[in-house]
């Protein structure tokens, strides 16, 4: 999801999920090339359906489920359904970017948020358009 080449390995007896760059905790990971952010929202939902005690973040620190995945995801799907609204208003990724960042206010101190936000906003303005959804 993240790129064609990032995996995730589940160690069953452990409950342990690392789940590589798929995953960032504390810090904005880049989308670039071949990655996809619509499908690295639903991986991350399916990483939630498993029964996983610990996560593993390709960076930042692992944890349970709500301090692990779900900061990331709710990024994600902020990002998406601020440029969704956007293509629909048929505004460019700058002028999404003021809507967004009000919504993304607590993950306004992850490492690389300034320089990242507008990227991860034209990014999946494209996608979207990609798509049409």
């Amino acid at each position: 999801s993240h790129s064609a080449s990032d995996i995730m390995i589940e160690h069953a007896n452990s409950k342990t999920l690392f789940a590589g760059d798929n995953v960032f905790n504390g810090r904005m990971g880049r989308f670039a090339g071949d990655s996809n952010m619509i499908d690295n929202i639903k991986i991350l939902n399916y990483a939630k359906s498993l029964d996983i005690d610990t996560y593993v973040p390709g960076h930042g620190n692992s944890g349970k489920v709500d301090t692990t995945i779900n900061p990331y995801l709710n990024y994600l799907t902020i990002i998406q359904q601020e440029s969704k609204k956007g293509y629909e208003e048929d505004l460019a990724d700058y002028e999404i970017k003021p809507f967004a960042d009000k919504r993304l206010a607590n993950y306004s101190d992850w490492d690389g948020y300034d320089a990242q936000l507008g990227k991860h906003l034209g990014k999946m303005l494209l996608e979207i358009e990609a798509l049409d959804l």
